[in-house]
């Protein structure tokens, strides 16, 4: 299903969550060729894309999309889904050393998120919303979506040395 033009820039978002969730996963998995060492880093980069990307995200999508039109459950999931990352994000930024586990489980689950909300929510908004309240979630995105558009907030491959 072709996304409609008002939910494309979370599209987008979700596009940069679905590789920075990969990169997590991979970071976990590489524990041993250096992780420790690029600990501090990973953590920075990531904390900048929770300021500047993640959170507003997850504003955007609690505020500005049109929920009425939905059961209640979708926006539950939504909201505890968000968060769960959420509470990953704090004790990531808690972990003084490097915690493999929580950068496996933030990447699964930030990942898993991502691809709920293309391949079922947005589907469902599509589906059952009025072009009128579309026309209007694009209004409210229009105004200061702006998000990182380089990857330089990625943290590192560690590759075996």
């Amino acid at each position: 299903m072709q996304r409609h033009e008002s939910l494309r820039p979370l599209s987008r978002d979700h596009h940069l969550a679905l590789r920075y969730a990969n990169r997590l996963v991979a970071l976990a998995d590489a524990e041993g060729h250096g992780l420790a060492r690029h600990w501090s880093d990973i953590r920075l980069r990531f904390a900048r894309y929770w300021s500047e990307a993640l959170a507003p995200h997850f504003g955007e999508e609690e505020d500005a999309l049109p929920w009425e039109y939905l059961d209640p459950d979708w926006r539950e999931r939504l909201l505890d889904d968000h968060h769960r990352i959420g509470t990953l994000f704090r004790h990531l930024m808690a972990s003084a050393v490097a915690d493999t586990g929580v950068l496996r489980e933030l990447g699964r689950r930030l990942g898993a998120h991502a691809r709920w909300e293309e391949q079922e929510l947005f589907r469902v908004f599509q589906e059952r919303v009025p072009a009128g309240a579309l026309a209007r979630v694009a209004a409210k995105l229009a105004h200061g979506h702006e998000r990182l558009t380089d990857l330089g907030w990625l943290p590192p491959r560690l590759t075996p040395n």
